[in-house]
């Protein structure tokens, strides 16, 4: 595999943050919410190969809850607001609206640290057999269309 700063990945996609659709109405707190604490604690982790949304959620605690409101037992409420959106019906609980800001974020740094996990071989299935996407060099031209809805479909 090739020699990939993480770091220079992780500041990479906190940056891309700033610009995720679903999170323009609240730019400003969310510009104020990347910051060099949080980078330092996201570093600690990937440093530490600490993967989990358990060790995740632990790490930024105190960064998230200054962003909203937090259900108690958030971890629980994060999985059902997950599940609600590929499976609606097979939601448990009421969801509030007033927690889908910190939801979001939260998913959003989780699937920062899986992307990273890719370079990690921690024993976890991601860093024991990640899946890497094809460079612009590496795809077949006749494909390339194909490939590219491929990826934007993949990454939503």
């Amino acid at each position: 595999m090739e020699n990939i700063n993480i770091f220079n990945i992780l500041k990479y996609e906190m940056d891309n943050l700033l610009y995720n659709h679903i999170l323009n109405q609240n730019i400003n707190l969310i510009k104020n919410f990347i910051n060099d604490d949080l980078i330092e604690k996201l570093e600690s982790l990937v440093r530490n190969k600490k993967f989990t949304a358990k060790e995740l959620y632990n790490e930024v605690y105190d960064n998230i809850k200054v962003l909203g409101p937090m259900p108690e037992n958030f971890l629980q409420y994060l999985y059902e607001y997950t599940l609600s959106k590929s499976f609606p019906n097979a939601v448990t609980i009421k969801l509030y609206d007033d927690y889908s800001l910190v939801c979001e974020i939260f998913l959003l740094l989780f699937s920062i640290l899986n992307r990273i996990q890719k370079y990690y071989d921690d024993n976890s299935w991601q860093g024991r057999f990640p899946l890497i996407f094809l460079n612009e060099d590496e795809i077949d031209s006749e494909m390339r269309t194909e490939y590219s809805r491929f990826l934007k479909a993949f990454n939503k």
